[in-house]
């Protein structure tokens, strides 16, 4: 039994499964991976439930046992009803919280938010003159590829005058799942708040590599911004979907961050990379009408 309904959820429900393990997943939230685009949320959803028994929108009230086995009361918010869930192991994916109140750095005169994550600056330096904080312990972006880059930026303005700030625009992520999820910036819904957007999707199977892989549901949306072109965001779910999505992180870090190298570039056939050319050229407004220019 898995509880939690988030990304660690989500993974360890599609291995336990794929090597035969019979596992239920029981989540608060209505949805899987809710701060995912709507249709990833879904697909994730639908597809995990084929190997896995997924209870969303529910509640945990009790967890007992012994012997073996475990018993996991569950609550549905909706008419109050209850039922037990039974397995011989119990995984807890229902969050991170720090360890900051038995380290306590304030000792050190580094301070912290009111939840206990250490508080730095662009520049990742804390409270405390010469002491740098990165990685999990900041509470924000807890991948270890962007552990990686901060202590490539600290390890930079620790030896040198001319720092170098955090550029948090494009950072990147994976579920490996079933189906794989790569996302990086804003989904759609942040997106619209505040400026005009437009919105590209393409499915795999309208491509030829993505045929030969027999999946219709698996997709690319892309998010720009109109009418600068700038990128906004971009989300693929489906097979290499962290190495698609790896090309428009690179496009957001590009001088202009519009998708303009993807247009000028070749794209190799068959290739999944198909599937990213076509959504960037079905580009589409969402919140606002393109002008009509007459002659």
């Amino acid at each position: 039994v898995s509880l939690g309904g988030g990304y660690i959820g989500c993974e360890f429900a599609h291995f336990f499964s794929a090597i035969g393990t019979k596992v239920t997943l029981v989540g608060r939230n209505p949805v899987l991976l809710p701060h995912e685009e709507p249709e990833t949320s879904a697909l994730v959803k639908n597809r995990l439930s084929r190997h896995a028994d997924i209870r969303t929108g529910t509640e945990t009230v009790a967890v007992d046992g012994g012997e073996g086995s475990i018993r996991v009361t569950v609550r549905r918010p909706v008419d109050g009803s209850e039922e037990t869930v039974e397995g011989e192991q119990l995984l807890v994916a229902t969050g991170v919280r720090p360890n900051s109140d038995w380290l306590k750095p304030e000792n050190t005169g580094v301070k912290m938010d009111d939840k206990g994550w250490i508080l730095t600056n662009q520049y990742l330096e804390t409270s405390a003159p010469g002491i740098y904080a990165l990685g999990d312990a900041l509470g924000r972006n807890m991948y270890r590829h962007t552990a990686n880059h901060q202590a490539s930026v600290v390890g930079h303005n620790l030896y040198s005058e001319q720092k170098m700030a955090m550029d948090l625009h494009a950072v990147p992520h994976a579920v490996f799942t079933d189906p794989q999820v790569g996302q990086v910036g804003m989904i759609e819904s942040e997106a619209v708040k505040g400026r005009k957007v437009m919105v590209g999707f393409a499915r795999y199977h309208d491509t030829a590599m993505g045929y030969a892989y027999g999946d219709e549901e698996t997709f690319v949306k892309v998010i720009v911004e109109h009418p600068s072109r700038r990128i906004l965001g971009g989300t693929a779910v489906g097979p290499q979907a962290a190495t698609l999505i790896q090309q428009v992180v690179n496009m957001m870090h590009s001088e202009n961050q519009t998708y303009a190298p993807l247009v000028r570039a070749q794209i190799i056939h068959p290739a999944l990379s198909e599937v990213l050319a076509r959504a960037f050229g079905a580009l589409r407004p969402v919140n606002f009408e393109l002008e009509q220019h007459h002659h």
